[in-house]
């Protein structure tokens, strides 16, 4: 019996020092590293180098490297795979050795994951680094581990872009625990020292800070001394009034859960407008409001156990985000890191249920603009109220506010809470607009930020939960929010939005998606929602294998005076939305035509929601009478609004908030190309994607392989040559009142050319670009003033080349035919020769002095009899040599440029030949021949 307790007894030794004995997972020694890789674009380059640590012969070497694309990232990392997943459950300790070869222990990392799930990231960081290898213990105790499959290593969490060398060896696992003291004080100001803060340094913080011969109740450090900071200098009066602490080293604050330090304020009652940010690498993680005492010190925590701070980097301390100016002195004390777990948060936090603690009255919801309120005491999901916002204007700013600060109330600090959630019935008093509500928003306004958030009730009459996620916005000093209603413009007075039981919880949600990328596809056979029709008729017709499509007819009553026409160039019809599209570039519908007599004058645009004209840019489409998928580039549609407080309008984009489709179905083009008749444009699957657009340029393309593509186009050519430089001739449609340079450029072959505007980046004041330069253009395409031309983005003076010979032609053919985009003029011929340098020759029929630019013209006839402005035939020549009675009948040459323009009476194109001319002198070449 013995015996057998002794033999149990040493098996039993023997497995106890088998466990508590460390496993290596890599110690290098064998020089091997293929299980060790970097990921594309190659942030990383590994190497083993000697020695190792702790005696070994070899390490590995990770140091950062400029990536693929030329740029550092903070994403420098090398993977250790595992093919087969590792049990390490019967561990507590990871462990391994590490060295760097200059600076800081700043954006050195550790990721674990465990079954393909990141459960461990933490810094590698060194107070006292020794020189050489510093060995780093991190507890994995309380992290699932039975299936580790990748281990990271990180160089640059921080982005240092340095360069910077990580040595790393021993990495190995153990069963000893990890100590730590409970608290980790980080200041307590007892050194006197500010090094690390800053306050009234460029850029101005508007606080000036002092060290002060005091201690918290809290601090036991000696010789007494807080921190003081005073709103002070020139942003003393900003939201962003602060001070911060930015530590020489980040640090690693994953062995605590909680931040504490003390606080309090004098020469002041309100405590409103302190809150506390920070930031773990280079990004923001937690914002928190700090309620420091009146007059007596008091502790503020803040939960950071759900944070990565692995790299903590800075402290931000505001002191008036509420934009309270005055004198306040915030003091701060004792700054430290704790074990402690704050007490659980309430599940729900109740803003208003319209029935307790006087909320009946409805007296916080203190302003109303374009709705009015009633309590409802017949209808809500806990009795006895509810309360009902109800449309009584048409303005899309229609809204209610509930008042957290009205009579001196303190601001509400929501960061703890992921969703603001409440009860909402929408009851509709006009059944013949859109069959499901639409044009609501949630605006909570915090500190200086304000934050507006779509919601839809999704059907009428019936009671819905709505959940706001506030998780991506901040919401620390929450004073206001607004209910808002008829964003979309539906203007449906009378409209009542019914809520009930507001509050905050973290409980999962589901929250209405505007980021949908199905817009309509019209299987529902319901177009209430194309609400809106201008000298159109429309309607959902059945094609076989295809299904509801929506039918445009050009053709209907004008919504101004009730007139029928079918010869409206703005004739469209809108389609009712509410969405946010920023996380689409591509809108992509399917389209054919019947009826119809060109593929041409179809467009589309997007609206947004802003006051003044805030429609973004014309997409053309050229549709036949076969069905084909469009993709239309929305990713750079803006449109100016005016700013009254700078005078000047800005560019803004109109993804972000999408109130109206528009399509177009006879719009007269840049060419003025109207047709004017029965066409019927058919519209199926209208969605949003990422796919690329149609009007992609392919890598070297000509001028004559882009010219057909829409207004928008990103285009860059090199290597053109400038054929002539025009001072100050057209009107710039991006910046009114400007009149532009225009360059024409030709490819070296003659086979296409265009016109250049140098618009709002590029100086066509000072700089000219003399026949036979050699360019590189970069723009956009555009059209307008019968042609179509680049805005220049940048334009480079390369050399200089021989300018090509100009090509003879004759009437008929100047401008050449119709072709998709380019309209020509309605009797032209052959290929398109716009932009291009020619020599024509014929009598003068007629002279003048055209009323747009002012200039002298002539109109040359060869025979051909071609049209230009009505009662004129021949081509429209710029001239300033031929411009008397006389002239009529004289033979002449010209040489210049061709460009179309249009005729504003007609909308018709015709053609036009910009004569050269010297830009110093203004001698022309246009040549007499003798009658």
């Amino acid at each position: 019996m013995v015996c057998h307790r002794l033999v149990l007894l040493v098996a039993l030794a023997a497995v106890l020092s088998t466990a508590s004995a460390a496993q290596v997972i890599d110690d290098f020694e064998n020089g091997d590293i293929s299980a060790w890789n970097v990921v594309a674009p190659h942030y990383t380059s590994l190497s083993i180098v000697s020695p190792g640590a702790g005696g070994s012969t070899k390490a590995l070497a990770i140091q950062e490297v400029p990536g693929e694309l030329g740029a550092h990232s903070s994403n420098a990392l090398v993977h250790r795979k595992f093919e087969t997943p590792q049990d390490w459950s019967g561990y507590v300790t990871l462990e391994l050795d590490a060295a760097i070869d200059s600076g800081e222990w700043n954006g050195y990392s550790i990721r674990l994951y465990n079954n393909g799930q990141s459960v461990l990231l933490r810094g590698l960081h060194v107070d006292e680094p020794v020189s050489g290898f510093n060995t780093f213990r991190f507890d994995i105790s309380s992290v699932e581990r039975d299936q580790i499959d990748d281990l990271i290593i990180y160089v640059n969490r921080t982005s240092q872009n340095a360069g910077q060398i990580l040595t790393v060896d021993n990495i190995r696992l153990s069963t000893t625990p990890v100590l730590t003291d409970d608290v980790r004080v980080i200041e307590n100001y007892s050194s006197g020292s500010t090094t690390y803060w800053t306050g009234p340094i460029a850029p101005s913080y508007g606080t000036q800070i002092t060290i002060a011969s005091e201690n918290s109740p809290s601090d036991s450090s000696s010789p007494a001394q807080c921190l003081n900071a005073q709103l002070a200098g020139t942003g003393a009066s900003s939201t962003s009034a602060l001070f911060r602490w930015r530590p020489a080293q980040t640090m690693d604050w994953y062995d605590y859960v909680t931040l504490e330090f003390d606080a309090r304020i004098t020469g002041d009652t309100r405590t409103d407008g302190f809150s506390l940010r920070i930031y773990n690498t280079s990004t923001t993680v937690k914002l928190k409001k700090i309620i420091p005492g009146v007059n007596d010190w008091v502790t503020c925590q803040i939960d950071i156990s759900e944070m990565e701070r692995d790299q903590v980097k800075e402290l931000c301390f505001y002191m008036n985000r509420t934009d309270f100016d005055s004198s306040r002195i915030l003091a701060i004390d004792n700054i430290r890191l704790t074990k402690a777990v704050m007490p659980a948060l309430p599940d729900v936090v109740w803003l208003d249920d319209f029935e307790t603690n006087g909320n009946d009255t409805l007296a916080d919801w203190d302003h109303v603009y374009n709705v009015s309120k009633t309590l409802c005491t017949t209808d809500c999901i806990s009795a006895p109220n509810s309360m009902d916002i109800q449309l009584t204007g048409t303005s899309t700013s229609a809204y209610i506010r509930r008042s957290w600060i009205a009579s001196g109330g303190p601001t509400q600090d929501w960061e703890d809470y992921k969703y603001l959630v409440f009860d909402a019935k929408v009851v509709d008093p006009d059944p013949a607009k859109p069959d499901y509500p639409i044009g609501f928003s949630a605006n909570v306004v915090s500190g200086p930020s304000s934050s507006l958030m779509f919601f839809c009730p999704a059907v009428y009459d019936t009671w819905v939960t709505v959940a706001v996620d506030l998780s991506q916005i901040e919401c620390d000093q929450v004073s206001w929010l607004r209910i808002y209603m008829n964003r979309s413009g539906r203007n449906s007075t009378g409209e009542i939005l019914r809520i009930d039981n507001l509050r905050l919880t973290n409980e999962p949600q589901d929250t209405f998606d505007m980021y949908s990328s199905n817009i309509d596809d019209f299987e529902d056979g319901a177009i209430p929602d194309w609400f809106y029709s201008h000298c159109v008729t429309r309607g959902i017709v059945n094609e076989p294998g295809r299904g509801n499509v929506l039918r445009i007819a050009n053709g209907g009553m004008k919504s101004d005076n009730s007139e029928w026409s079918n010869t409206e160039p703005y004739a469209y019809t809108r389609k009712l939305l509410h969405g946010k599209w920023e996380g689409y570039k591509t809108l992509t519908f399917d389209a054919r035509v019947a009826n119809s007599t060109t593929d041409q004058g179809y467009y589309i645009r997007l609206r947004s929601f802003d006051s003044g004209v805030p429609y973004g840019k014309m997409h053309s489409f050229h549709p036949t009478d076969q069905w084909k998928t469009f993709r239309i580039d929305i990713s750079n549609d803006t449109y100016l609004q005016y700013n009254s407080t700078t005078k000047l309008y800005e560019t803004k984009p109109v993804r972000t908030e999408v109130i109206a489709l528009l399509i177009y179905p006879n719009y007269f083009d840049a060419y003025g190309k109207s047709q004017n008749g029965n066409q019927e444009l058919f519209i199926d699957n209208i969605r949003l994607t990422n796919d690329p657009p149609d009007n992609l340029v392919p890598v070297g393309a000509a001028i004559g392989d882009v010219k057909n593509l829409p207004d928008g186009t990103y285009v860059s050519f090199a290597d053109k040559i400038v054929t002539q430089h025009f001072y100050q001739r057209m009107p710039d449609p991006l910046s009114s009142n400007k009149i532009r340079d225009i360059v024409f450029i030709e490819e070296p072959d003659r086979s296409s050319g265009i016109g250049v505007m140098l618009g709002l980046h590029v100086n066509g004041d000072g700089s000219y670009y003399m026949p036979g330069t050699l360019v590189t253009v970069t723009g956009y395409l555009m059209s307008g003033y019968g042609q179509r031309f680049i805005y220049a983005k940048s334009i480079e003076q390369l050399g200089a080349a021989d300018v090509p010979k100009p090509l003879g032609m004759n009437n008929k053919a100047v401008g050449g035919r119709a072709s998709g985009v380019i309209a020509g003029p309605s009797d032209g011929a052959g290929l398109d020769n716009t932009g291009l340098r020619v020599i024509i020759a014929g009598k003068i029929t007629a002279n003048g002095i055209d009323p747009m630019s002012g200039l002298n013209v002539i109109y040359v006839d060869d025979g051909s009899g071609v049209q230009a402005e009505p009662g004129k035939t021949g081509v429209k020549v710029y001239t300033s040599l031929f411009n008397q009675p006389t002239d009529i009948g004289k033979y002449v040459t010209a040489l210049g440029l061709v460009v179309t323009e249009i005729d504003p009476a007609t909308y018709r194109a015709y053609r036009t030949i910009w004569t050269e001319f010297d830009y110093w002198t203004y001698e022309e070449t246009v040549w007499e021949i003798t009658p």
